[in-house]
């Protein structure tokens, strides 16, 4: 994409995943207001493992893993990664968000397409194993939602931008 910008342009990329907690706005969004305990991030991953282990160790996408990116962060691979492609001034940031949910089916619908790994194998499952996986989690989201009348759910996102020289 950077070969076809002209020179002085500005590219822009948003990846989902995160680094430190930054955004450059003046005014950043309030965050809601959900108890700590009716946070629900990881219970997806964690429940559907309880009823078919390793699952979300499959390959996703069509990307080649990674390995050389080992030990450094989401900031140092996204920087590089601009600067290898030839822009200048390059800037990183990521910005961290809780988003509250009133129903345990809207997290559930969430976490099903945010989650790469599981849209792309979810066919794989046994129907037996799917129906008491998604039964089971949307019982214990139901359960904290009944306790904290809401539910959360943290997701975040790593910006990057650069110049094409002149």
């Amino acid at each position: 994409m950077v070969r076809v910008l002209k020179p002085g342009s500005r590219f822009a990329i948003c990846n989902g995943g995160g680094g430190s907690d930054r955004w450059p706005l003046k005014d950043p969004f309030k965050p809601a207001d959900i108890p700590k305990d009716a946070t629900v991030d990881g219970l997806f991953q964690k429940t559907l493992d309880v009823f078919a282990p390793g699952f979300f160790n499959r390959p996703s996408g069509s990307a080649p893993q990674q390995t050389e990116t080992e030990g450094r962060s989401p900031v140092e691979i996204l920087t590089e990664e601009l600067e290898s492609a030839g822009l200048e001034n390059v800037s990183i940031w990521s910005y961290g968000h809780t988003s509250p949910f009133e129903s345990a089916e809207e997290i559930f619908e969430w976490e099903s397409i945010r989650w790469t790994v599981f849209r792309m194998n979810k066919d794989e499952l046994d129907d037996e194993v799917f129906d008491s996986f998604k039964t089971n989690y949307l019982e214990l989201l139901s359960a904290k939602l009944a306790e904290h009348g809401v539910l959360g759910l943290s997701t975040g996102a790593l910006f990057g931008t650069g110049l094409k020289s002149a």
